[in-house]
């Protein structure tokens, strides 16, 4: 596999670095880059490989700033909630140095992902954006061993992103 290019290599350093604290603003980080990369490509019908990577340069994008003083507040709900997301989010956090470590193994898996999705809900940005990342954070989580049967895995996703839907409007 070749190297990373060294700007991405630094932020996946960063991703190896989330912590419990961080990692809220890391979704609402990463969704927002995904909602800005969906109104950038003008909602296309198909992705290219080449836009799908860059869309997933947005992961260690949006750990970087997750942990930097440009962060957002974190999300208005909590960990409560949702039912599992604890365990899934502290899954998450010890699975990132082995994730990060292998940054190309990572955009190979995640690129078909991202591709597919944008192109089956052209036309609803909403909707790609929110299945786009309920899909990122699956595939960020199988590797990791979590233990977690899919079908609670599913649901814990789609709770925290009716979570952020709900946490977004609050802030209106």
């Amino acid at each position: 596999m070749a190297n990373q290019h060294p700007a991405l290599s630094e932020l996946f350093t960063h991703y190896r670095s989330l912590s419990a604290e961080t990692w809220p603003k890391f979704e609402v980080v990463l969704i927002g880059g995904i909602a800005g990369a969906v109104i950038e490509m003008g909602n296309a019908p198909v992705a290219t490989d080449r836009q799908a990577a860059d869309m997933f340069g947005l992961i260690p994008a949006a750990a970087a700033i997750a942990q930097s003083d440009d962060a957002p507040p974190a999300p208005t709900w909590d960990v409560d909630d949702v039912d599992g997301l604890a365990g899934l989010r502290a899954t998450l956090l010890e699975a990132a140095p082995a994730i990060a470590a292998t940054p190309d193994d990572l955009m190979l898996r995640l690129v078909p992902v991202l591709r597919t999705q944008l192109t089956h809900d052209a036309g609803d940005p909403s909707r790609q954006i929110r299945m786009a990342w309920l899909r990122t954070i699956e595939a960020l989580a199988h590797p990791a061993e979590h233990g977690i049967v899919e079908d609670d895995l599913h649901r814990i996703l789609v709770e925290t992103i009716q979570h952020h839907e709900r946490s977004a409007l609050d802030a209106d």
